[in-house]
């Protein structure tokens, strides 16, 4: 298998995210991250050390770091002798993620409810409003990340930062191991954050839980598996 390192302007880190001071460690986990779940890296391409900080034009030990951290996420897989290479997502953790998110989306709806949208409810209803436009107008390419924001925003409103962050780096894993089928979805799911919205901003933690819990549920059969698209495929030398 040929090695995936990119080149390029890709491989520039952006100057006003370091200037913010980011640790690199972090700007090269997410450089490399997206460029696994938006498939110019491919499940079982290699990640060199070495590669990677000429990519990014660092020394070894952030992208030492970085490696690390995918690792953690569940992204690569690192193996004495063989070093890292993308991970190769099984029907198994598509099953695992979409139960897993069902109940932490569950429990952000109700915390939520419970502060009626909190600093987010206004937000919130704004994202509602561009996300039910959106269908209507069958701009398909506006619905992922108004889809995005109106989770994030949600796991927000409930101010548990821990779930907030949990929920975040489990939505990076759906779009990896998942594509959805939005002009099927797209309807049926807005009609949904509608009802759920509607039972957080009425302060019904409850109802906010179970029709979020319906809404996960939904969705579940919309998530159509990229394993078959992205089958390990040794001869490729992938690049971006």
């Amino acid at each position: 298998m040929k090695t995936s390192t990119g080149s390029g302007a890709g491989g520039l880190l952006s100057p006003a995210a370091i200037r913010l001071g980011s640790p690199l460690r972090d700007l090269i986990a997410e450089q490399v991250r997206e460029r696994i779940i938006d498939g110019t890296l491919r499940p079982g391409d290699r990640l060199r050390e070495e590669d990677l900080a000429g990519k990014y034009h660092v020394s070894r030990l952030p992208v030492r770091e970085a490696l690390a951290r995918l690792q953690s996420e569940g992204f690569i897989d690192v193996l004495k002798f063989r070093g890292a290479s993308v991970a190769v997502p099984t029907g198994t953790t598509g099953l695992e993620l979409l139960r897993v998110r069902q109940s932490l989306e569950g429990l952000a709806a109700e915390l939520a409810a419970q502060v009626r949208g909190g600093s987010q409810a206004e937000e919130l209803g704004s994202v509602l409003t561009r996300g039910l436009a959106a269908v209507e107008n069958k701009d398909y390419d506006e619905l992922p990340g108004l889809v995005e924001s109106f989770h994030s925003l949600i796991a927000q409103a409930g101010g548990n930062v821990q779930l907030a962050l949990l929920l975040e780096q489990l939505r990076h894993k759906m779009r990896w191991v998942f594509r959805i089928n939005l002009p099927e979805r797209g309807a049926d799911c807005w009609a949904q954050h509608d009802q759920i919205l509607q039972a957080i901003f009425a302060g019904f933690p409850d109802l906010a839980r179970e029709l979020m819990d319906r809404h996960v549920a939904a969705d579940a059969c919309a998530y159509q598996p990229e394993s078959s698209s992205q089958d390990p495929k040794p001869e490729d030398d992938r690049s971006g």
